[in-house]
């Protein structure tokens, strides 16, 4: 997320963590999702921001840093794309040779010659 995003942010709005997962025993596992309960904005420091939220019923924290801002998203598939699994799986398909890929629908990255994978 960036700063003009979280900026932005309302409360009740959810946000998703790139790496927390949840999800139960043989349930799919999704980003975990907090709600947003307040946005601090400073008229002198415009490059400062706090965002508080709420996870389940007593889990609340505050994110006050950049950094710590960037591992947080607005939309769920933001979070899924930028997971740290998603792009080790990215690399890991974007490394085979793609004169014919055996893999070529499962590629999640655009390949140079796409035509020649197909």
């Amino acid at each position: 997320m960036t700063l003009d995003e979280a900026k932005n942010l309302c409360r009740g709005e959810w946000i998703y963590h790139r790496n927390a997962r949840q999800g139960g025993k043989g349930r799919a596992t999704t980003p975990l999702r907090a709600r947003v309960t307040s946005v601090k904005t400073w008229v002198r420091q415009p490059d400062r921001v706090e965002v508080r939220a709420v996870h389940g019923l007593k889990g609340y924290f505050t994110i006050w840093h950049e950094r710590d801002l960037a591992n947080w998203f607005v939309s769920e598939r933001k979070a899924v794309e930028n997971s740290d699994e998603e792009r080790t799986r990215r690399m890991r398909y974007s490394a085979i040779p793609h004169g014919r890929c055996p893999a070529a629908d499962r590629c999640i990255e655009p390949v140079p010659d796409e035509e020649k994978c197909r």
